[in-house]
């Protein structure tokens, strides 16, 4: 008899670690697939924003940047979007669109970095965009 209630005690303690070991796998799986989703979601999301911009019509020196959102899923964009203008000048923007004076000619990337969100879930990225000042 007492090695029946040790083999059912042992293999108790067998059964309760299977289950916490499959539970988690199964957790484990649903987070990952979620993971997963929100990645896919966003990259997809990313492919609807750009940057467009317009010379001033004055002052070819002066840009008019707009950081366009055409996406239309779970994930939304942040409103504040951190622009670097290629010429040693950046600025957080708490709107979609800012002006930008160039002191001098020349060919300038412009990368706009911005967040998704969806939830607590974020996801980033940049969006660039070349400029040629005359």
């Amino acid at each position: 008899m007492k090695k029946l209630k040790k083999y059912f005690s042992k293999s108790s303690h067998i059964f309760y670690i299977l289950i916490l070991i499959i539970s988690i796998s199964v957790i484990s799986s649903l987070s990952c697939k979620k993971i997963a989703d929100d990645i896919i979601d966003c990259s997809i999301e990313a492919i609807m924003l750009s940057v467009h911009y317009e010379t001033d019509t004055i002052n070819s020196k002066i840009i008019h940047f707009e950081f366009k959102d055409e996406s239309t899923g779970d994930f939304k964009l942040r409103n504040e979007i951190s622009w670097n203008f290629g010429d040693g000048q950046s600025i957080k923007s708490t709107g979609l669109k800012i002006d930008h004076t160039y002191q001098s000619a020349g060919t300038f990337e412009v990368v706009a970095s911005y967040i998704l969100e969806k939830g607590s879930n974020t996801c980033n990225g940049d969006k660039k965009k070349t400029v040629k000042i005359e």
